[in-house]
């Protein structure tokens, strides 16, 4: 089993999008140094985490909101397998892309976070034999991604005690009717009442 120690202690911000993030403690920021990062590319960190090779780490900009509607294994190319991660509450889409960067094999994770501003990507790239540490960093980093979402709260959720306030409201209103359904249903111990005479 692969045993990944993270020390979550360096943090990226940006203001602009509205999200603050934790790296694994080894990550130091390359933007400035990928040659073609892309003009979407908002920041790029770079890392050994458990050693044996780099990772990077990106986050790139989208330019739009996303649905909180899954992707579908068949919309996406043969190239890509659907998954999630966690990212507070939700479920959100990511996606591993097996590739060949020069002669390495590489894997690619990418996962979809739903800001209200504006959604991102979440990226890191690996050497193919470090594909589970990458998928480990990418959960690990999204989960601790901060920011507001313009997706609604999922069903569950709609307040910091989650379901249980809702059971015991719908507990209390089912009592309450059941009491007054009883009270009026109960028959009359006095009998019927006899004519004067």
């Amino acid at each position: 089993m692969l045993t990944v120690l993270l020390l979550l202690q360096a943090a990226a911000a940006n203001a602009q999008l509205g999200y603050r993030l934790t790296l694994p403690d080894d990550f130091i920021r390359i933007t400035d140094l990928i040659p073609f990062p892309g003009k979407d590319i908002v920041d790029c960190w770079g890392g050994e985490a458990s050693g044996g090779g780099n990772l990077i780490l990106c986050v790139e900009r989208m330019h739009a909101e996303i649905s909180p509607q899954h992707l579908q294994q068949a919309d996406l190319p043969l190239s890509q397998q659907l998954t999630t991660v966690k990212w507070k509450e939700y479920d959100v889409d990511a996606t591993r892309t097996d590739t060949m960067l020069g002669p390495v094999a590489a894997v690619i994770y990418t996962a979809r976070v739903p800001l209200r501003r504006e959604a991102v990507r979440v990226l890191i790239t690996a050497r193919k034999d470090r594909a589970d540490e990458a998928h480990q960093i990418l959960t690990q980093v999204v989960g601790s991604l901060e920011g507001e979402s313009n997706w609604p709260k999922p069903a569950g959720h709609s307040g910091p005690h989650g379901k249980s306030v809702q059971w015991i409201i719908a507990i209390a209103v089912v009592v309450v009717l059941l009491r007054v359904i009883t009270t009026r249903r109960k028959p009359n111990r006095a009998g019927p009442r006899s004519g004067a005479a």
